[in-house]
C-alpha cells in the first residue's frame, strides 16, 4: 500500500482504482500467508483500503501535495546535547499557511485513542524533525510544521477514511516529542535498557528472551520486569 501511495504521488501510477488494482495483482502472489484463506481475507481488505486511499487523495484537504516516502536525517539540539534523527515520511504536504503536514499511511487493525494521538511518539518525531530543517532541501526554502496524521486506511468513518491529526507545536513550547526525543538520548546514554511492558507485548517476537515476559524470566534465570540482576 505505501508503495501504490507513493507511485500515484510520483506520477508512475494513474490515481484511478483499475490501475492500482493491477498493480496489486502483479505482485499479490509474491506475498506470503500461512493459509489460503488469510491470503483471500487479506486480499478484501486491501482492495477496499486503496479506494480509501483514492478517496482520500482526491479530496480537498487545502494542501499541496510536496513529496512521498521522504528520507531524512537531521540533528536536533536536546538542551546542551543533540540528536540524530534519521527515518522516512510517507506523505508531506503543505497546508495554506505554507506548513508541512507530514501524512503516515496506517494499515494495522488497531487504532490509537485521541489521546494516545496527541502524543504518538512518531507522528510528534516527524515534527521535531520538520522542526530542525529535515524538509528544507525537499521543498527549497524553510519549511515549519503545521501537524502531522494518520491516515487508517483499514477503518472508515461515515465521511470518508478514519484520520487522526496531531496539531503542530506551539512557538518555542517544547512538546511531547521533545520529552521522548530527550529521554530517549538519556537511555541510549546510560546504557541501561531495560525491558518495559507495554501494548506491543502482546505480539511481540521476543517474549522468549525477554526479561518482562514470564518465558523469558524462565529462560534468563529469573531477572524481573525492570531488567536488574536476577533475584
Amino acid at each position: 500500500m505505501h508503495a501504490l501511495a507513493a507511485a500515484v504521488l510520483d506520477g508512475e501510477v494513474a490515481p484511478d482504482a483499475a490501475a492500482l488494482l493491477g498493480e496489486l495483482d502483479r505482485v499479490w502472489g509474491q506475498l506470503r500467508f500461512p493459509v489460503s484463506w488469510a491470503s483471500a481475507a487479506e486480499r478484501r481488505e486491501a482492495d477496499k483500503a486503496i479506494e480509501r486511499f483514492l478517496d482520500w487523495h482526491g479530496a480537498e484537504r487545502g494542501r499541496t501535495p510536496l513529496a512521498a516516502e521522504v528520507p531524512f536525517e537531521v540533528v536536533v539540539p536536546v538542551g546542551a546535547d543533540r540528536a540524530l534523527l534519521r527515518g522516512a515520511m510517507d506523505r508531506v504536504e503543505v497546508d495554506a499557511e505554507g506548513r508541512a503536514v507530514v501524512v503516515d499511511l496506517k494499515t494495522g487493525r488497531s487504532v490509537p485513542t485521541a489521546a494516545e494521538v496527541a502524543e504518538q511518539p512518531q507522528l510528534g518525531t516527524y515534527q521535531v524533525a520538520v522542526r530542525a530543517g529535515a524538509l528544507d532541501p525537499v521543498a527549497g526554502r524553510p519549511l515549519q510544521p503545521g501537524g502531522a496524521e494518520l491516515v487508517q486506511l483499514r477503518h472508515e468513518l461515515r465521511t470518508g477514511v478514519k484520520v487522526q491529526h496531531q496539531p503542530p507545536p506551539v512557538g518555542d513550547q517544547p512538546t511531547a516529542a521533545d520529552q521522548q526525543v530527550a529521554h530517549a538520548l538519556d537511555v541510549v546514554r546510560s546504557e541501561a535498557f531495560a525491558a518495559t511492558p507495554g501494548k506491543a507485548c502482546g505480539y511481540c517476537s521476543f517474549q522468549d528472551c525477554c526479561p518482562a515476559h514470564p518465558r523469558g524470566r524462565t529462560v534468563l534465570g529469573g531477572t524481573n520486569p525492570t531488567g536488574s540482576e536476577p533475584q
